[in-house]
């Protein structure tokens, strides 16, 4: 049975004076941490989607679609998207790349190809952020018809 080791007991002891790499990462993750824990619910960023789930109805296979899903920050600090992603390749995410100040607004637009999906179809898209919860899950659905012959 492997044992992990503690973080601190592998790394070597830095000479008086200096700050291994590890120590200060390691710090710095503490003091976040911290941070986070003493801050109030109200001072982070925070997401308000005008919708979070969008139907596109029905569309013949081979299509694209798209739809943009914006949103508000409604918290007190700038709002940063740091990844989206959809939880299949034929749905590829866009959001809006710079911070979002208290009060502003972005988007995030998720276009959909349906080629060879033929049927219902529920794609997701989660959002990272600097907001609480770290996550955010969008969906996408609807019905593909087959094209026809």
């Amino acid at each position: 049975m492997l044992v992990p080791c503690l973080l601190a007991a592998c790394q070597p002891k830095a000479n008086k004076g200096e700050s291994s790499g590890a120590e200060t990462e390691s710090t710095a993750e503490s003091t976040a941490s911290v941070a986070s824990e003493g801050t109030d619910a109200a001072a982070i960023a925070k997401f308000e989607f005008a919708e979070k789930d969008f139907d596109f109805g029905t569309v013949e296979e081979g299509e694209k679609v798209s739809h943009s899903y914006t949103f508000t920050n409604v918290g007190e600090s700038s709002l940063i998207i740091t990844n989206a992603t959809a939880s299949c390749g034929c749905t590829v995410p866009d959001w809006t790349r710079e911070p979002i100040p208290p009060g502003g607004t972005g988007e995030i637009t998720a276009v959909f190809n349906s080629q060879g999906r033929v049927g219902r179809q529920s794609k997701s898209i989660t959002v990272q952020a600097n907001t609480q919860p770290a996550k955010t899950v969008l969906t996408l659905t609807g019905e593909v018809k087959a094209k026809a012959k």
